[in-house]
């Protein structure tokens, strides 16, 4: 897809969702809004001089706890031009009928849903000294990424939509900057949101987790190490896996699949290592019969390693690092002893974006890595999202088109609750990954990961 053409439709896009935005009517001379918030029905006011918490009370015929209930920031006193979420009818009365057991059962699903991205549409603009507005110029790598995830989420939408079924997508553009979410979230449509599907940096994670609590909004993002910022949250799902959730779960799966073996874990001295390498051997040593080891590799020389390598069974060796020159002199060196010790490697994800890897060496060496993604471009389903794709934007979708299209699916196919904050995220077989969710740390983290092998110069799935 050209890149004028890319930047008209995310605008036609950002305009659709801000116009969805706009409430149906206006009352009072235009001062207000009538918006309905989880199923109750709120007036939006804008605060005039002299006005007291009290006079609006007499005004609007609600109580003072009323309003500081919808209107939490009353408790820090009442401001000039605030906004002010103004109930249509005491908050703790329910004076509608109470609906029939068959209506309730029949009545159609409407969610709302805020996907939070950094788009950073503002990077995309150039000033024009000519004309008062700016001119458009290409989009760069993370908008660009950003922009397909919202693809990948409006197809799930749509694929989505039925006479059961109705989704309101609202489009936010994050600027990854934590003041302008901050500006954002004062925005009173974001309480009446359902979910928000988020990606960004950890602080705009952790900031969204906050409001997430508060307001008792379900929170999903497939952000890395995510499940770090969104603890002790039970509306919080951590999309994708963890660095020590995965070598967790590497580990329990290597005991089952590797038995017996002379465990070995090889850290460079790097302290983000430290909490992959007690992930891994916890995981190892709760399903296995054998101690896994560790050694520090940075307090000695391959000879120490080559020391603990056993002959006549299979030594099985983890090395959790990301630092291509450390594994690739390793990986060299255990490549040479071969011929007399049986090895069994294990790296990392990342290993797999190494420009320097010896393919032959780590097919040798029987290596394995993990990884969250289940991608696979020959697999049906994933064949018709890449024509879907191909299709009605002109280019081959990217992981980030997968990761939105799941993101959505999974809000989809939840359960839903009696009370606002209960819907409930169900596991699901998804294009880029499966989903299967484990309650750690208060909050909900993905724990599936699957091994690939080295085979023929490619990966393939470990059987």
């Amino acid at each position: 897809m050209s890149s004028q053409k890319l930047f008209f439709t995310f605008l036609f896009f950002l305009f659709a969702t801000a116009s969805f935005a706009q409430r149906d009517e206006l009352v009072r001379k235009d001062t207000m809004q009538v918006q309905w918030i989880k199923g109750s029905k709120f007036y939006l006011y804008k605060v005039s001089k002299g006005e007291t918490v009290y006079s609006l009370t007499k005004r609007f015929g609600v109580t003072e706890e009323d309003l500081l209930k919808s209107n939490p920031e009353l408790k820090e006193g009442l401001k000039l031009k605030m906004q002010l979420l103004i109930p249509a009818k005491p908050l703790a009365k329910n004076t509608e009928p109470e609906k029939k057991s068959e209506d309730k059962k029949n009545a159609r699903r409407e969610i709302r849903v805020g996907l939070m991205l950094p788009v950073n549409i503002w990077k995309c603009m150039i000033p024009d000294s000519v004309y008062a507005d700016s001119i458009h110029k290409a989009f760069d790598d993370e908008s660009l990424s950003q922009i397909e995830f919202y693809e990948g989420a409006m197809h799930a939408v749509d694929s989505l939509a039925s006479s059961d079924l109705r989704i309101h997508l609202e489009l936010y553009d994050t600027e990854n900057d934590t003041v302008h979410v901050g500006q954002l979230l004062k925005n009173p449509m974001m309480k009446a949101l359902d979910f928000i599907i988020a990606t960004g940096s950890q602080e705009i994670i952790f900031r969204l987790n906050k409001f997430s609590i508060a307001n008792k909004i379900v929170l999903l993002t497939p952000v890395l190490n995510a499940s770090e910022v969104m603890k002790n949250n039970s509306l919080a799902y951590a999309l994708s896996p963890g660095s020590v959730m995965q070598c967790y779960e590497a580990g329990k799966i290597c005991a089952g699949k590797f038995k017996r073996s002379n465990a070995i874990v090889v850290k460079s001295g790097a302290s983000r290592e430290n909490d992959r390498s007690i992930a891994f051997i916890n995981g190892w040593n709760e399903n296995s019969e054998v101690n896994c080891r560790s050694i520090d590799y940075s307090k000695g020389e391959f000879k120490f390693l080559l020391a603990s390598l056993v002959k006549g069974a299979n030594n099985l060796i983890f090395i959790p690092s990301s630092n291509e020159d450390f594994v690739n002199s390793i990986v060299t060196k255990l490549n040479d002893t071969t011929d007399v010790y049986r090895i069994s490697l294990i790296g990392i994800p990342t290993w797999q974006s190494f420009g320097s890897n010896d393919p032959a060496a780590l097919e040798n060496l029987h290596t394995h890595l993990f990884t969250a993604s289940v991608l696979d471009y020959e697999d049906g389903a994933t064949i018709l999202f890449r024509k879907f794709f191909r299709n009605e934007y002109l280019t081959e979708p990217s992981e980030s088109a997968y990761q939105g299209y799941d993101a959505m699916m999974l809000i989809g196919k939840s359960k839903p609750g009696d009370m606002p904050g209960q819907e409930k995220i169900q596991d699901h077989n998804g294009l880029y990954s499966l989903y299967r969710f484990k309650p750690e740390n208060g909050m909900n983290e993905n724990q599936f990961i699957r091994f690939v092998r080295y085979e023929g110069y490619k990966l393939v799935e470990a059987k």
